[in-house]
């Protein structure tokens, strides 16, 4: 069978979206060897692909979202002749098919940010409604002739059918995974002398109420420093300046690019790792520190109260004080940190990649033999 996968939201630099296409591109070519799947990447991007006999790679510089993607995408696509198309983000084209055969199309919807979170776009409040309005419509607009969704927890089925009530048997919750650390494996890695977040600064990470919670818990003399790795977006701007009036700037050491290797280090060494979001998906980066037997201090009500279940200390994502009451907690008992980090790792070690290939395989099959 061809299926063509769209994954031109794999960036040149790598991201929680490139981390998902790649993974899954991968295992489906090895969990079905019989379909012939070609891959759509953005420029620049391909690297990131390890070849295989049976997925191939074509770059596209159709921009995603834009007016006239699926014209600048239509002779490539039909040049494919694709049997199903899955697309790895939100929306996109849908196909009606070649050759006379149906062409179903799916879709992998991350989480709802872009569709009703407010602020998600930027602090100006015109343009964040307008864009949140222009994805509303293009979600709307693909949504009914969509053959299936995939969401990577309940939390965002909620949110989705909240939204689209018509779509609810439509969706399909599929976990994620992470390969950084071999699952269900606990590191014996020393660890002390730092905290840890890994994500961008976009608002619902919520890194203002981290930075205010980590300046008041830090006048503890038992909360080390904060190592934070932060991608480099629009939001980078306004996460240095909240954090140089914050005054725990001197406290905080910043690191804006760093390899596999390195992130793999920063898990398994930092004393805890600490993800305060309002809103999340998925969060990968929570998956990883578990996997790398790490503590956790993580937000309830979001999906990664879902994802974390009893491997993570939980907190009011807007209580700053709760916050800093939790860092202080774990940073003052070792009894709390091996016993949170036996939960991680055991709890990690339910979610794969190639369960979630597997998932989406299923899916795809469904969809065309329907």
């Amino acid at each position: 069978m061809k299926v063509l996968l769209d994954g031109r939201g794999l960036q040149p630099d790598m991201d929680g979206i490139g981390r998902f296409v790649t993974a899954v591109s991968g295992r489906l070519a090895s969990l079905r060897p019989d379909w012939d799947l070609t891959l759509l990447v953005s420029p620049g991007s391909s690297h990131h692909i390890a070849p295989m006999e049976n997925l191939r790679l074509a770059e596209s510089g159709a921009r995603r979202f834009e007016p006239g993607e699926k014209r600048r995408l239509s002779g490539l696509v039909k040049s494919i002749a694709p049997e199903a198309c899955l697309n790895f983000s939100l929306t996109g084209p849908v196909w009606d098919g070649f050759g006379g055969r149906r062409c179903p199309t799916s879709f992998v919807v991350h989480d709802t940010m872009v569709l009703e979170m407010r602020g998600y776009f930027g602090s100006g409040s015109l343009q964040d409604a307008l864009k949140r309005s222009f994805y509303r419509g293009l979600f709307r607009a693909s949504c009914p002739r969509a053959a299936a969704i995939a969401v990577p927890t309940r939390k965002v089925m909620d949110d989705l059918c909240r939204l689209h009530p018509e779509a609810e048997s439509k969706i399909r919750v599929v976990y994620e995974g992470q390969e950084l650390f071999t699952p269900g494996i606990p590191d014996g890695s020393a660890r002390g002398g730092f905290l840890l977040y890994v994500g961008n600064a976009r608002p619902y990470k919520n890194l203002g109420r981290l930075i205010e919670a980590y300046a008041s818990a830090a006048r503890s003399p038992e909360v080390p420093d904060l190592v934070m790795v932060v991608r480099r977006d629009r939001a980078f701007p306004s996460f240095q300046e909240a954090l140089a009036r914050s005054g725990a700037g001197g406290r905080t050491r910043v690191l804006t690019a760093v390899s596999d290797a390195e992130l793999i280090e920063l898990y398994r060494t930092c004393t805890a790792f600490v993800s305060p979001s309002v809103w999340e998906g998925f969060g990968l980066p929570v998956l990883e520190a578990m996997s790398a037997g790490c503590p956790v201090i993580a937000s309830r009500g979001t999906a990664l109260e879902e994802v974390t279940g009893d491997g993570a200390l939980l907190v009011d994502p807007y209580d700053v004080d709760a916050i800093a009451g939790a860092i202080r907690e774990i940073c003052s008992s070792g009894a709390m940190r091996r016993e949170l980090a036996a939960r991680a790792v055991s709890r990690a070690a339910l979610f794969g990649w190639d369960s979630t290939a597997g998932r989406i395989a299923e899916m795809i099959e469904e969809t065309v033999n329907e």
